[in-house]
């Protein structure tokens, strides 16, 4: 497989602090690739520089093999519609109806499309993450897990080929969890799509990846399949996985 992204030496500073320092990442097309760490180490600022709402201070940035590291808005512009996102929240707008949330990211990523293609594509997402039916339906009337199911549905509704997560997770129960991370899987089988997958989960990240990478202090110290992880013996990735977020370094 070719890759669909490469970082290479990617550096940012905030606020005097080095949250990617040196960060290198090559995204294969077609993977689920997890990104996992733990709160403060660079996750959500990666996404960011993924996506054009960041630029980095030194370093690069290839996506689909154009060149975005210091990208105009107008660029960032034209690749956008190849990128979805589900956020942490789903950020789905309460005010319009399932249905019109997917239409309202289809005027923005795929303006040309028609009112038949639009409506056959909605049909066709809504489907593929189990809301066949509920286009009409208000967000306040769906559960937790079919909010996650809408707001899926609307990242992939303009047929991204990348797809990031950002902690589609966080603040939910066990059960909950090994549902959304059965959603991830059920989907990338139906689309084939790039994911890209940020957690501090380990037990999800395990369920969902090809490949998981360890993002520690802006830099990626660990990459490799679940079986390569299970049978590590680095001493940090060992405390990692048991629990201590700091590794041998807290002492």
């Amino acid at each position: 497989m070719s890759n669909i992204i490469e970082v290479k030496d990617l550096k940012k500073k905030l606020r005097n602090n080095d949250v990617l320092n040196g960060l290198t990442l090559n995204v294969k097309e077609g993977e689920t690739l997890v990104v996992v760490g733990q709160s403060g180490t660079g996750k959500s600022v990666l996404l960011k520089h993924l996506t054009g709402l960041m630029h980095a201070d030194s370093g690069s940035i290839i996506i689909k093999d154009r060149d975005m590291t210091y990208a105009s808005e107008a660029e960032w512009y034209q690749i956008r519609p190849y990128i979805g996102m589900l956020f942490q929240n789903g950020a789905i707008f309460d005010s319009l109806t399932v249905g019109q949330n997917l239409i309202f990211a289809l005027d923005h990523l795929a303006p040309n499309m028609t009112e038949d293609e639009k409506d056959e594509r909605i049909e066709y997402c809504l489907d593929v993450v189990g809301l066949e039916g509920l286009q009409n339906t208000s967000p306040s009337e769906l559960s937790g897990g079919m909010r996650k199911r809408a707001a899926l549905a609307r990242a992939i509704v303009a047929n991204p080929h990348i797809l990031l997560f950002d902690e589609p997770t966080t603040g939910l129960d066990p059960i909950m969890t090994a549902l959304v991370d059965e959603l991830i899987i059920n989907v990338k089988q139906k689309l084939g799509t790039t994911f890209i997958v940020v957690t501090h989960d380990m037990a999800s990240a395990k369920r969902v990846a090809d490949r998981i990478v360890l993002l520690y202090q802006g830099r990626i110290i660990f990459t490799g399949t679940v079986k390569d992880l299970e049978n590590t013996t680095d001493p940090y990735m060992i405390q990692f996985l048991h629990g201590n977020p700091h590794g041998p370094m807290s002492d």
